[in-house]
């Protein structure tokens, strides 16, 4: 009896949530790497650091037409990428145009998709033609998964906040100079960490966490390997701390912000990576879904430049403006499709997510936010280079200083606020029900937006077979290493000199009893994988602090060209072991008598990472008990040993960022960090007459490192 009375008390809850249903999906988009483009002879990335996604979020609301909101690894989204992923998806789902939401997260270390666009190929290396194809296939094939993968689910939405790993790079030479305000100050930054958490609404567990927040992903820029850069670690940390869910990553309001970290390397992207996927992770932690209860789109196309706006045109620094021809795909956009979605939880109030078609600063996202919430969404996010690619975005005050941003401003001192006037109607529409203004298409932007459907259509021819590949074989074998060395292994397989998905697989495998377990492998940015030339490859690992010491195997799974076709392979090395390190250096002993004891600390660093490093390793010494000897007159007396405590503070650092223009200036931050002591006691007595000594005899971390 009991139990039929908790059914029916529980049954609408459970047909509530059903009512709503989210689907997610991925796609790898990691081009092939080391290949001649055709008729340029120009070589695209050497290898892979981090793998490439298409990331989808498909909505069933009930009753009503599903939509989706994507994100890719790629630089931007151009009108013809944007229309060929339409194409694919109406065929494989019916899902229409008006309700596909696709955004960049503008990675600048990915293959595009951005040829014939002759400006942006010949800056980003992506110069072939199949490219786009390729991107468009997989992008698609990620929403048709998310369509396979809907489910009832539940929503919660919430933000944190970081602010010390950006900088406002339009202000970086104001400290050098002394005029507030600063890069760095609360009013040139945006710290907001959005985040949005689904849960299958039948087991309680984690569908997706989608966080967002405005930075440039620059920090690998000027590196030679494929990679997500900070966006992908931050996707992985969510995926450490809340196992199950898929992490996804949007791109805020970012024209104007940059990691402190621009331009350095692979450990830099993965602290700030790692800093703001652990913020998303907090506060995804502590969100409580719920029911859905709305979930809707409201969209437009306008005309860009505004009606009766200037001439496109183009800054040139010191040199006023130049006129962009007549507004074509190839060239700027003639028009774009802004999106707003609506996003509702039972006692979590509304959520809109809204596109902007370019790179808007952080005063128009923060102000955008501002208005959208006053309308009565209690959470707004901003999705940049979503759905088309239309250049910079300054306020009218921002425009009036310049700089590089400018010079990518297209339509016009005023035309920030002319689109933030049509997100916010489109924000208003479903706040309050009022209808949707309408901006008619003049007649050149309907045929340019016929033209770039044409372009999206006219697909290219598939490449002929290469020659055959020479038989796969181990050229160099990996040799057991110390923590943070760095073990290559290189061997021959399969050409990348064809579109095709020929990346090959590394398995870094630990023995673990009788089995070979994967500790780490390539894409994660774990394992660099490197095309040596022709059908050669390398790889390069480098296991951190932590890594278990054992041993190991690495384990090559790709595909040939055979003389009959394709051919699959494998090759599996030598053991090698991984052993700890010898890599801590102590600080002094110090001791101090209060009266009653003597209070003993100190604490110890590792040494510094080798040259050739790419992980991120820690600098403080902070697990292990160290052990302290006594002596009184060389006498021994006893021992101590000492535990570490924690303890956070903010420290003030100055990181000298480079600038656009290629200058080398100072930004101060301050941020927390674990700055604690290894702290013991000692009860012995205390003799004026006597000299007592504490000397340091034994220091290992709990990993074994010395």
């Amino acid at each position: 009896m009991l139990s039929a009375v908790v059914a029916a008390l529980l049954a609408p809850a459970v047909a509530r949530a059903a009512d709503y249903e989210v689907g997610v999906g991925k796609a790898d988009l990691s081009w092939h790497v080391g290949s001649e483009q055709p008729q340029t002879g120009a070589i695209t990335f050497e290898g892979l650091h981090s793998r490439l996604w298409a990331k989808a979020v498909v909505v069933k609301p009930p009753g009503a037409e599903p939509f989706a909101f994507v994100r890719t690894d790629t630089l931007l989204i151009t009108g013809d990428l944007y229309e060929g992923v339409v194409l694919r998806v109406a065929e494989s789902t019916g899902l229409d145009p008006e309700r596909l939401l696709l955004a960049a997260t503008h990675t600048h270390t990915a293959n595009n998709g951005l040829y014939p666009h002759a400006v942006h190929s010949a800056l980003y290396r992506s110069f072939d033609p199949r490219e786009r194809e390729f991107l468009a296939d997989r992008i698609a094939r990620a929403i048709t998964r998310a369509f396979a993968d809907a489910r009832p689910a539940r929503l919660a939405a919430g933000s944190g906040a970081v602010a010390f790993t950006d900088f406002n790079r339009r202000y970086t030479d104001r400290e050098a100079r002394q005029e507030p305000p600063y890069a760095n100050h609360p009013s040139r930054l945006d710290p907001e960490v959005g985040v949005m958490r689904f849960d299958d609404a039948r087991t309680g567990r984690p569908i997706a966490v989608v966080m967002n927040h405005g930075v440039h992903p620059v920090v690998t820029i000027d590196e030679p390997l494929l990679s997500s850069d900070l966006v992908g670690f931050a996707e992985r940390e969510l995926e450490r701390n809340l196992p199950g869910a898929m992490g996804i990553w949007f791109t805020g309001a970012q024209g104007d912000q940059d990691p402190v970290h621009v331009r350095f390397s692979y450990a830099e992207a993965e602290w700030v990576g790692g800093v703001l996927g652990r913020e998303a992770s907090r506060v995804a932690l502590r969100l409580r879904t719920r029911a859905m209860t709305s979930a809707r789109v409201a969209e437009k196309l306008i005309p860009l430049p505004a009606p009766g706006g200037p001439q496109p045109s183009l800054g040139v620094e010191g040199g006023g403006r130049v006129p962009v021809p007549v507004p074509a795909p190839l060239a700027v956009p003639s028009s774009v499709r802004l999106q707003v979605i609506e996003l509702g939880a039972r006692r979590n109030g509304k959520t809109a997510l809204m596109t902007w078609p370019g790179e808007p600063i952080r005063d128009i996202g923060v102000g955008l936010k501002r208005a959208v919430k006053k309308m009565g969404f209690r959470r707004a996010y901003v999705l940049g280079l979503a759905n088309d690619w239309a250049g910079y975005w300054l306020t009218p005050a921002e425009y009036d200083r310049e700089m590089y941003e400018w010079t990518l401003m297209f339509y016009g001192r005023e035309s920030a606020t002319y689109v933030r006037h049509h997100v916010e109607d489109l924000a208003s529409s479903l706040a309050t029900g009022a209808a949707i203004e309408e901006v008619p298409l003049p007649p050149k932007a309907v045929s340019d937006r016929e033209a770039t459907r044409a372009s999206a259509q006219t697909g290219v021819p598939p490449a002929e077979a290469p020659p055959p590949d020479p038989a796969p074989e181990i050229r160099e074998q990996p040799v057991s290493v110390r923590r943070a060395e760095v073990l290559r292994m290189e061997w021959v397989g399969g050409s990348p000199r064809v579109a095709r998905d020929w990346l090959p697989a590394v398995h870094v495998e630990r023995r673990h009893g009788l089995d070979w377990v994967t500790f780490a492998r390539e894409g994660e940015g774990r394992v660099l994988l490197y095309h040596e030339g022709e059908s050669v490859w390398s790889a390069r690992w480098q296991p951190t602090r932590y890594a278990p010491a054992g041993r190991y195997r690495i384990r090559i799974a790709g595909a040939r060209q055979g003389a009959a076709g394709v051919e699959d392979y494998e090759l599996i090395s030598n053991t090698f072991r991984v052993r700890p390190c010898n890599c801590i250096i102590p600080g002094p002993v110090k001791a101090r008598w209060d009266g009653r004891r003597y209070r003993v600390r100190m604490n110890a660093e590792y040494v510094p990472g080798p040259s050739d490093g790419f992980r991120l390793l820690p600098l403080w010494v902070s697990t292990g008990r160290p052990v302290v000897r006594v002596l009184r007159d060389g006498k021994k007396l006893g021992r101590v040993r000492l535990r570490y405590r924690a303890k956070e503070r903010t420290i003030r650092r100055r990181t000298r960022v480079k600038n656009l223009d290629g200058r080398s200036l100072p930004v101060t931050t301050r941020e927390p960090a674990d700055r604690g002591e290894f702290r013991g006691t000692w009860n012995g007595k205390r003799r004026a007459q006597h000299s007592t000594v504490f000397k340091l005899v034994s220091l290992k971390d709990v990993y074994r490192n010395r």
